[in-house]
């Protein structure tokens, strides 16, 4: 046991070692519950880097990491709309904006060296927590209704997809959400009308409609239902 000679304040439970994140396997027992000292963190990290070198990427422990943004969008909601954006590691040209990570405006030169998954995990997060939730709550005030879970998510990836516009009143989507009065093919139909992009419709977007529609209305966070069709004239 190299990794434990000499060090306190490491819990075991179950065989395996936790340092700050980080598991080792290891025989010892439980030990005491103790801050450990910077310089003990950084031997710690040497030596997980010496003796695991494939499963250990080494980080500055003086370096604080972005804390993850809070936001009302539940993880399903959020892997639902990572699935229908794919991620992006550099800026690209979207229809209407340079778009990064998973579907992130930014410039066009925002990220020359890339961004990483973890990093668009924390961009998209905010974008929801600061622009688009918002915007769903202050809509779900004014309609006086609570939407369910599956309600919010999925006008969250709406938003996000299409953005706010809709919520101005002028639309059926706006009356149907607000009130609560539709039928299920009135509300499928409404949803299917945004899949237009650059002029022309467009099947990915077709198929994200459905997919929001069924999330909407029956709680599936799955991609590629079939549960509606579409048709393009």
């Amino acid at each position: 046991d190299r990794l434990i000679a000499g060090i306190a304040g490491v819990r075991t439970a179950a065989g395996r070692t936790v340092v700050h994140g980080l598991y080792f396997d290891t025989d010892a027992e439980s030990i005491t519950d103790n801050v450990l000292a910077t310089v003990e963190i950084r031997l710690i990290r040497n030596w997980a880097h010496t003796l695991f070198p494939d499963q250990y990427e080494a980080t500055d422990p003086d370096e604080p990491e972005e804390p993850i943004p809070v936001v009302r969008t539940s993880e399903s909601g959020i892997q639902f709309i990572k699935d229908h954006e794919g991620f992006i590691p550099k800026p690209v040209w979207d229809y209407q904006q340079y778009s990064v990570g998973y579907g992130s405006h930014c410039g066009p030169d925002d990220y020359p060296d890339g961004i990483t998954e973890k990093e668009a995990d924390i961009l998209l997060r905010k974008m929801l927590r600061d622009e688009f939730e918002p915007r769903v709550d202050a809509l779900e005030r004014k309609s006086g209704r609570t939407f369910s879970r599956q309600e919010y998510d999925a006008l969250v990836s709406f938003s996000y997809n299409v953005g706010v516009s809709w919520m101005n009143g002028g639309y059926n989507i706006y009356r149907y959400v607000t009130t609560g009065n539709y039928s299920e093919m009135e509300l499928v139909n409404c949803f299917g009308s945004w899949i237009n992009a650059g002029g022309e419709s467009v099947d990915g977007l077709a198929r994200r409609r459905i997919d929001e529609v069924n999330l909407y209305l029956n709680g599936v966070y799955s991609t590629g239902s079939t549960a509606y069709l579409y048709v393009k004239f």
